[in-house]
């Protein structure tokens, strides 16, 4: 079923300017999410600074092996990187349509975190939808971004998803989040959700590594050298998994990511 995908993460593309194969997956990426968005607004562009200081998570078809299609790609932006470049977080455009308990809950959370991920900007080929192909696209996507979240030290992520197609439901599996933060975004004029994830589920997490692993292993993965940002290896970050799914109700906040041992309680 997966045979013909193929995974790439490509991160912080501002310090790969200079490297050829990244801007092209880059580039596709740009176009990719303008066709696709514009179907919905034909004025709408998608494309912001933010898209040179994110991570992109993308899914390739390769059928063709000579010309790979684009057919997922989801973002994920991390807000000390927004500050040190001086650009501004998604949420930033959105927020004054909150309540003031929306607001006083936003930050309480935001001020929970050293630093705040936001994940937006998804692109699904509607033609390799789940619904027409039972492709797990949304899945496998989850998967790539969580694991490089927490390589990067984090233990959430947040974002919002129309109300009117429950863009929500895709995110249960990852973890715990309240379900009544709905206010209508002033640019779009619609219903959407603030999705603000407690923690991760460890459970969901282990059985989509397990799942798809000979996928995940086989990913490109483009990470600049010189960004002055440090990882926790991918293997400290399974070790962590339990191998005991019936005993995997802890979440991200009891393992401590330096040593990878559990906290004591």
């Amino acid at each position: 079923m997966y045979k013909n995908l193929r995974l790439a993460i490509l991160d912080y593309p501002k310090f790969l300017v200079k490297d050829e194969t990244s801007m092209r997956m880059f580039s596709e990426v740009i176009q990719s999410k303008q066709i696709n968005f514009q179907r919905a607004n034909p004025y709408y562009v998608p494309m912001s600074a933010l898209d040179m200081i994110s991570t992109h998570y993308l899914v390739y078809e390769t059928s063709d092996i000579y010309k790979p299609q684009l057919i997922m790609a989801i973002r994920t932006c991390f807000e000390d990187r927004a500050k040190k470049h001086r650009i501004d977080m998604p949420y930033t455009g959105y927020e004054k349509a909150f309540s003031v308990d929306q607001k006083e809950r936003f930050y309480s959370f935001k001020n929970s975190k050293n630093f705040l991920v936001d994940t937006n900007a998804l692109f699904v080929d509607r033609k390799f939808s789940f619904n027409r192909t039972g492709l797990p696209l949304m899945d496998i996507g989850y998967l790539m971004l969580v694991t490089h979240i927490m390589r990067r030290g984090g233990d959430h992520f947040m974002g919002i998803g129309n109300y009117r197609y429950k863009t929500h439901k895709w995110v249960e599996p990852v973890g715990d989040f309240d379900q009544d933060m709905i206010f209508n975004h002033p640019v779009v004029n619609a219903d959407h959700m603030l999705i603000m994830l407690k923690n991760f589920n460890l459970k969901w997490l282990s059985e989509a590594h397990e799942k798809y692993k000979d996928l995940y292993s086989n990913r490109i993965e483009i990470l600049p050298q010189d960004s002055g940002e440090e990882f926790i290896s991918l293997e400290e970050i399974i070790s962590t998994l339990p191998k005991d799914l019936n005993q995997a109700e802890r979440t991200l906040r009891e393992v401590d990511f330096v040593s990878g041992k559990p906290i004591a309680s």
